[in-house]
Parts: C-alpha cells; structure tokens; sequence
C-alpha cells in the first residue's frame, strides 16, 4: 500500500508530537519528584531540629527533672502532681512548635507505656485529650519505642489516605537514664499537590508512549 505525502508529513508530525507529549510529561514528571523529595526532606529536617531542641531542654529543665524524679520513683503518686509533670511538657513543647505552623508534638513516657503531653497549637481543633489522633496512635508508639530501645533520634515518612506526615522522635533521659521520648510531626499532604496529579501524569505518559510505538510500528511499514 503507498501513502501520499500529505499522509506521510501527517504521520511524520504526529509522530514528532508523541515523542515531543512524552519527553515533556517525562520532565515534568522528573521535576515534581525533585520537588516533593526536597520538600519533605525540608520537612524532616525541622522536625528532627524541634525534636532535638525539646529534648535537650527537657533533659536541662531543673523543675521538670524533680518532678520527674518524684513522677518515676513514687508508684502512688497523685492525680494532683501527674496533671502538674503532664502540663509542664505540654507547655515546653507548645512554646516550641508554635514556632512553625502545623508542627504539633508530645512525650511518651516509658513508665506509663503511653503518652504524656500534647500540644499542636497552630492546628485546627478538636484537640485531642492527651495524645495522637486515633490513626497516628501506634505509627508514633512504635517509633518512640524504637528511639527509646536504641537510644537514637529517628525519622521517617509516614502516609495513610489521605494523611503524610514526617514524624521525628528522640528520647530524653532522667539521671542518664532513658526514659521517654519526644516527637514531632507536621502534616504535608496539603503541600503535595503532586499526589493529585501523579495518576493523571501517568496515564497521559503510558498513552503517549503506545502512542509512539504504534505511530512508529506504523511509520515503518509504510515505508
């Protein structure tokens, strides 16, 4: 079968502007991943430096420690000085994280196996009674836990639908002994505007590479 040459510039055009769709949608794709891998390092990096600041300021805070001191060394002690110990690391960490808007953080405390302190004063209420929303409850135990075990400061990236967070922890001692752990978190979902646009971006570039390869199957042949 012969072609015209009107056919054949059309066929020779329409295969420019598939290869032309892909390598574009292919950098753009190339540049939101530098994007949000840079944003969420950022990110991380302020979360880690908040949780490095509070530790080091619980562990120097002189009034904290004695009441830690009471709080971890007496089994009866009362409700009373429990609100007192809880309420003091609620405000360390609160006069921190407001710092930077949607940083929230609190304590978790060995002993009790559960948290203590919490405080995210730039977020929209309701405010949770005394610890992470329901979602994040384990994500941030299991990670204090591991900060507690191996006495080091962690980070990582954590995601459930339609939630991202970065979630720094590190742990606090009492007399050089571990006993706690600070984390902090701060949601990003809502500056990753890339999570919408990543299925549409793939799709777009999976049909403009069947494209190419039939335009260039079909190029072939006619020649």
């Amino acid at each position: 079968m012969r072609f015209s040459r009107e056919i054949k510039k059309l066929l020779y055009f329409g295969l420019i502007a598939v290869v032309t769709v892909s390598l574009t949608l292919s950098l753009i794709f190339f540049l939101f991943n530098k994007w949000e891998k840079k944003l969420i390092n950022s990110r991380k990096y302020i979360c880690e430096n908040y949780a490095d600041q509070l530790t080091a300021e619980i562990e120097e805070n002189d009034s904290l420690q004695l009441l830690l001191d009471v709080f971890l060394n007496d089994s009866s002690i009362s409700v009373a000085d429990s609100r007192k110990i809880e309420n003091q690391f609620t405000f360390i960490i609160e006069q921190h994280v407001k710092e930077v808007k949607g940083l929230e953080g609190g304590v978790f405390l060995k002993k009790m196996d559960d948290f203590l302190g919490y405080a995210y004063p730039t977020s929209l209420p309701p405010i949770p009674v005394y610890g992470p929303p329901p979602r994040s409850y384990n994500i941030i135990k299991q990670q204090s836990l591991e900060s507690i075990k191996k006495d080091s400061l962690f980070s990582d990236l954590h995601s459930f639908d339609p939630a991202v967070f970065p979630l720094a922890t590190s742990p606090f001692k009492h007399n050089n002994i571990v006993v706690g752990a600070i984390w902090v978190r701060i949601h990003i979902e809502r500056e990753l505007p890339i999570a919408k646009l990543k299925s549409l971006i793939n799709l777009i570039t999976i049909i403009s590479l069947v494209g190419f390869v039939l335009m260039a199957i079909f190029t072939f042949f006619m020649s």
